[in-house]
């Protein structure tokens, strides 16, 4: 409760604080001597991708922080858009409940991202705008590890780490199961 009753006299403060502090950079405050120069920005909020894409392309923004992947070409192609790519913090991953079978077994996860062709989705899905990742932290991340194991894609080494997990190929149902798993239990 006590809290509660600061919160009020905090929130003022801060808001004085920045409206002094923004009546002072109008009123005298002298601007560095290097350096671009606007005498304003205006920032519109667009909805999604592609509205944004639409707006750059006639021309009513200047700036369009995100682009689909598969407009990049179209874009290029445009003598009126200057396009440069940079390096973000987002990602497109494959995520997993690892308390159930049979993704609660190790073996099986390598196995899978054995057969997750990183290098063909980066290139036909995503027209080559991502670098294939064999982890969430990218490389440009300070928290990045370069000792994680990498899995290429090689659909042999899936089969191969499966073999020396355990898992057979049931002639039935021409799944992989356990050694010790029954082909009729779920």
């Amino acid at each position: 409760m006590t809290s509660r009753k600061l919160l009020l006299p905090i929130a003022l403060g801060l808001v004085m604080l920045i409206s002094c502090g923004t009546g002072l950079a109008q009123t005298g405050s002298a601007w560095e001597p290097w350096g671009p120069r606007a005498d304003e920005i205006i920032m519109t909020i667009i909805g999604d991708s592609m509205g944004c894409q639409i707006a750059l392309e006639r021309g009513h923004v200047d700036v369009a922080p995100a682009i689909w992947s598969g407009s990049i070409a179209k874009l290029k192609s445009n003598r009126n858009i200057d396009l440069v790519m940079t390096p973000r913090f987002d990602a497109s991953y494959l995520c997993f409940n690892m308390r159930r079978a049979p993704l609660d077994a190790n073996p099986v996860r390598q196995a899978m991202a054995c057969i997750v062709d990183r290098d063909a989705i980066v290139s036909d899905i995503l027209n080559g705008a991502a670098l294939p990742l064999s982890t969430i932290v990218p490389p440009w991340n300070p928290y990045f590890n370069s000792n994680t194991a990498a899995f290429p894609y090689d659909l042999t080494k899936a089969g191969e780490i499966l073999d020396r997990a355990g898992y057979t190929v049931d002639r039935k149902t021409k799944m992989r199961i356990p050694e010790n798993q029954d082909a009729n239990r779920p």
